[in-house]
Parts: structure tokens; sequence; C-alpha cells
């Protein structure tokens, strides 16, 4: 196991455009197994789980509380940042139709 975490995967724009936007929508719907909070996150989780178990030695439950922990963390940070992201945008929206 490497000492740093170190993960590159930017996701692709989706370039939603009028000609696509039922495609994707329609994708979104069907797809059964949503990424939550990203590839990243997750991975980023279950190497801070695997270092604190290969340093410390802890109980087999005590790692799997402390992955939940860190998925309950990151379900948190991503709730805000989304709320965040939507007034932002909202309050963008509404600045661009005003000019």
């Amino acid at each position: 196991m490497q000492d740093s975490f170190r993960y590159l995967d930017y996701d692709e724009e989706l370039n939603i455009s009028k000609d696509n936007i039922f495609r994707i929508i329609d994708n979104a719907l069907k797809e059964s197994n949503n990424d939550t909070y990203g590839r990243e996150t997750q991975e980023y989780i279950s190497f801070v789980c695997e270092k604190m178990t290969a340093d410390y030695n802890i109980p087999e439950q005590a790692q799997r509380e402390l992955s939940d922990y860190g998925c309950d963390i990151a379900n948190m940070a991503k709730d805000y940042s989304f709320q965040k992201g939507f007034k932002e945008g909202v309050r963008l929206f509404r600045t661009l139709m005003s000019l």
C-alpha cells in the first residue's frame, strides 16, 4: 500500500444540448447504480480505511464503522455542495436573464 493517495479521473462534461437532453435524462433514470459521491471519494475512503487498518491494526467491526462514517461524511458534503451549487446556479441564471 502506498503512503499517499493519488487518484485522477476527471469526468467528462455532459455537453447538454436541446438535441441530447432527453437521452441524458433517460439514461440517468434507467441507471440503477447511480454513483452517490463519486469514484474518487469512494477510493479515498477505502484508502483511509486501509491505511488506518495497517497502521493501527483496528478490528474488522471498527473498519466497517470507519467506512460507514466516511460515507456519511461524503454524503453530507455532497448534499451541502449540491445546495450551494444550485443556489449559485439560480443566482447566475437570474443575473444573466436580467442583462
